[in-house]
Formats: C-alpha cells, structure tokens, sequence
C-alpha cells in the first residue's frame, strides 16, 4: 500500500503525469521540478543473477529505478553515469536506497520512461526500511 500523494509533497515539486508513456510525452522533456520516491533500483546492465549483489556484476552500470509521486509510477534509466545515484564502480548497496527521494528537474522522456542525466537529477536522501527488506 501507498503513502498517500500528499506524504510527497513538496513546496517546489508537482505530480507526474498519469499516462507518461503514451506519445505526447515521448521525446520531450516535463517541464518543473518532480520529488519522486524509488521503490526498486537495479544494474540492467548486469546479469539477472548478479544485479542486486555486491559489485552488480562484470560490465559497466545502466540503472532502472522504479519511480513514484505517491500516486503515478514510472520508469527511470541512466542515460548517463549520474553520481547522484552513486559513483562510478560503487556496488548495489552504495545506490540509492529503496525509499530514497529523488528531486528531477524538467526530465527527458524516451520510450515512456524518463531519462536521467546529471544535470536534471538530484538524491534528496532517506530509506525506508520496508523496501529494502523486501529486495
């Protein structure tokens, strides 16, 4: 179950939009600033077995983060290495956390899910124990 939306909301933040992965949105930016919770990060780039192990496995990194405003869930990638989610050669663990707030700023959208670069990416910090357990 859900936290109610408003447990999310924030002075400078809005709520995504319900249907983000139909065609309006593709290939566009949203416009403002977007607090989401991570619900789930893992190394798409790794193998299934070792993607939420220490070391996330032989090969480079491709975050997907499960993404929610507390009422809309989307899907997130890396398009590029983005030090807010950890550092380069950091192991699962040292990600974002389960729970984590993430503040996006006016985040690209590909293929319906929302692309994360540096520039528009900030980790607000926090866990929720719950999350984490149930990885």
């Amino acid at each position: 179950m859900f936290a109610p939306s408003c447990f999310f909301a924030h002075p400078h933040s809005q709520p995504l939009p319900h249907l983000l992965h139909t065609q309006p949105y593709n290939g566009r930016a949203l416009q403002g600033r977007f607090v989401l919770q991570v619900d789930e990060a893992i190394n798409a780039a790794a193998p299934a077995k070792t993607r939420c192990e220490a070391g996330g496995g032989p090969g480079g990194r491709l975050l997907k983060l499960l993404l929610t405003d507390g009422t809309t869930r989307s899907v997130a990638f890396e398009f590029e290495l983005c030090p807010a989610l950890g550092g380069p050669g950091t192991p699962p663990d040292a990600w974002v956390a389960p729970g984590c707030k993430l503040a996006l700023t006016d985040p690209p959208v590909v293929g319906g899910m929302l692309a994360l670069r540096p520039p528009n990416v900030a980790c607000l910090g926090g866990r929720v124990a719950r999350l984490v357990a149930a990885r």
